[in-house]
């Protein structure tokens, strides 16, 4: 699987979006397992709505019938989906990254008990 970076702004036409769809989703039980209620509520929503444009678009479709099957000779508009893809990556993963930070400070601002 090709890595998804955020430091990456260039199109990266060796990733898939079908490994772009698997970035986001990775990063899904995380943010909707987090303590904080909004945070898990707008992790649910956005993953709602990405099921909805994957199951729509067939980006998860038998070989041959995926999104990237279709598009493997439009490289320009799946390289369009594919940066569309990483920058949800990306704010996902900024997310789970305030989420950690927040646990850590949390668990520093409580003393020890022993």
């Amino acid at each position: 699987m090709a890595e998804l970076t955020s430091q990456n702004s260039q199109r990266d036409y060796d990733s898939t979006i079908l490994e772009m769809l698997d970035g986001c989703y990775s990063l899904y039980e995380v943010l909707v397992d987090s303590e904080d209620e909004s945070t898990s509520e707008a992790a649910k929503a956005i993953f709602h709505a990405l099921d909805i444009w994957t199951r729509y678009t067939g980006a998860r479709g038998q070989k041959g019938l995926s999104l990237d099957d279709r598009l493997r000779d439009n490289t320009d508009l799946k390289g369009t989906i594919c940066d569309l893809l990483h920058l949800v990556y990306t704010k996902l993963s900024q997310s789970k990254q305030y989420i950690c930070r927040e646990a850590m400070t949390v668990r520093m601002s409580y003393p020890r008990l022993t």
